[in-house]
């Protein structure tokens, strides 16, 4: 019924265009809803070229999705990490924005719109609101060779750089002083992972099989004794129903056994002969 109410309440969005956005750099919107329903808005040819949009069908359980339901009031930035970039000059942005309802005084996340936009209108835009005069009373800006600026996400992950190359890249790798002071001064948390994939665990010993037998006769000698005892003890109750008289039965089935034992030492010595 959710996905149903959803679908009602947004088939109005579907009809809305983004061409007054696509001077900004934007190709592409979406709104995911809570109950897992996904509208895409954008041309034709960049909803078929969208890597974005194929991959990107779980709506709730999707990074963006999280992230912008976590961050209330926020506008989340990202971009894809360094080693998942084909072409560093078609660099995505992705920007989301959860919305919220609150019933009794209560905030609910009931979606998360957001869209993406080319890389390179934020850094354009970047460069030159930092490069302003009225900034920062400050008179060193972005644009002189003393300073380096960057743009950042709430986990540390360069999202703009003067260096195109840099975008995607953990601000620790690049700047691991200036990432130190940072954790000092709580502007972020440190957060540890354990990674499983580095740890050793080690392997039970497999149980030999069949085929190993023959290389062990010694085990092969013992499994036989195992066996032969516990057919004595079922023979012997099985004859001495039979029979009617124990004696009987235990002299039957001792003559029955010397054969055996006879037959499995013979075997045995065959055995070695063939492993010697």
């Amino acid at each position: 019924m959710m996905l149903i109410y959803d679908a009602m309440e947004t088939r109005l969005w579907s009809f809305r265009t983004i061409d007054h956005l696509r001077e900004n750099g934007v190709t592409l919107a979406f709104l995911a809803t809570h109950s897992g329903l996904t509208r895409w808005r954008g041309t034709e040819d960049d909803l078929e070229k969208s890597e974005f949009k194929k991959s990107n069908t779980r709506a709730i359980d999707e990074v963006w999705y999280q992230r912008a339901v976590e961050s209330k009031d926020t506008f989340i930035y990202s971009v894809p990490f360094a080693d998942e970039q084909d072409d560093i000059n078609n660099i995505q942005v992705t920007v989301s924005h959860a919305v919220f309802a609150e019933p009794k005084k209560h905030s609910v996340p009931v979606a998360v719109a957001g869209y993406q936009f080319k890389h390179w209108n934020l850094h354009v835009l970047f460069t030159a609101f930092t490069s302003e005069s009225n900034v920062s009373p400050i008179k060193t800006r972005c644009n002189s060779d003393e300073i380096a600026c960057y743009l950042l996400d709430n986990n540390a992950y360069i999202v703009v750089a003067e260096l195109s190359s840099d975008t995607g890249k953990f601000f620790g790798e690049v700047e691991g002083n200036v990432m130190k002071m940072m954790l000092q001064e709580n502007i972020y948390e440190r957060v540890p992972i354990l990674d499983y994939q580095a740890v050793c665990f080690r392997e039970e010993e497999p149980e030999p099989n069949r085929a190993t037998f023959s290389k062990m006769p010694g085990q092969h000698v013992l499994q036989v004794t195992q066996w032969l005892i516990g057919t004595i003890v079922w023979f012997l109750t099985q004859t001495a129903l039979w029979l009617g008289n124990l004696y009987q039965a235990f002299k039957f089935v001792f003559y029955s056994v010397n054969y055996f034992v006879n037959l499995s030492i013979y075997s045995s010595a065959e055995l070695q002969k063939i492993n010697s």
